[in-house]
């Protein structure tokens, strides 16, 4: 969402057939706000919206390219050819790039400051040891974590994209890493959320079983913490 915008990534086919576009939607009236059509393919990584040196911006992925538009009109604002394969795990912006992976080949950032085709100019660095196919990368501005399906947890630096380490962690995982403060939380589809201090090396700080198995990302507001399992819903934190 953004402001009173609902937006829908809504990519199709080849992307030969001008059946992929981004609609935005009056969150109210439910009525077309804007429309931009796209010659990309079928994507399923879910766009994001980012401040970039104060002004919005709206990063999607879809094979080959990372397409910025403009959230409150859908004008095209910059695109860098960087990108492949079948894309599901959504974009992170943090220390001032915009980080996405290329399933099983490659963590990729960009610098949202340029204007038209930046492929050539903006393209910061290139991590090309692997990364997931389904969860999404997480950032605190310093560090970026990496988690793929079974079992191995990859950390970054955002400045240069220099691997840190490799951890493995016992589980498989649908579910994208959420960081809180200082501490880094990794639910795997059992339902046993493992923690983890962020930095450049990993440390286990605990490990806590909810006896559901679980598929989605968590959520955090107020101090609580919301899992939805396969089925109920959690909510959990202290008591008022």
């Amino acid at each position: 969402t953004y402001e009173k915008l609902v937006i829908i990534q809504y990519d199709q086919g080849d992307g030969s057939e001008g059946k992929s576009r981004v609609i935005a939607l009056d969150g109210v009236t439910g009525q077309v706000a804007w429309e931009a059509k796209r010659t990309l393919p079928n994507s399923w990584a879910t766009p994001v919206v980012v401040q970039v040196e104060g002004k919005p911006q709206l990063i999607t992925l879809a094979d080959p390219n990372m397409v910025a538009y403009n959230p409150a009109t859908g004008v095209e604002l910059w695109r860098a050819e960087c990108l492949g394969g079948d894309l599901a795990p959504s974009p992170v912006y943090a220390g001032g790039l915009v980080m996405a992976i290329q399933p099983y080949s490659q963590l990729v950032a960009v610098k949202p400051t340029g204007q038209g085709d930046v492929t050539k100019t903006h393209v910061a660095w290139a991590m090309e040891e692997g990364g997931p196919d389904i969860c999404s990368p997480v950032s605190d501005g310093t560090y970026v974590y990496l988690l793929e399906s079974a079992d191995l947890l990859i950390c970054c630096k955002v400045e240069t994209g220099q691997k840190l380490y490799e951890q493995k962690i016992k589980g498989d995982f649908r579910a994208s890493p959420s960081i809180v403060g200082d501490k880094l939380y990794i639910l795997d589809m059992k339902g046993v959320m493992h923690i983890g201090q962020t930095g450049p090396e990993y440390k286990e700080l605990g490990k806590c079983e909810l006896g559901e198995e679980c598929y989605a990302s968590p959520a955090f507001a107020d101090g609580r913490m919301y899992i939805r399992g396969v089925e109920n819903l959690y909510c959990i934190g202290r008591a008022q």
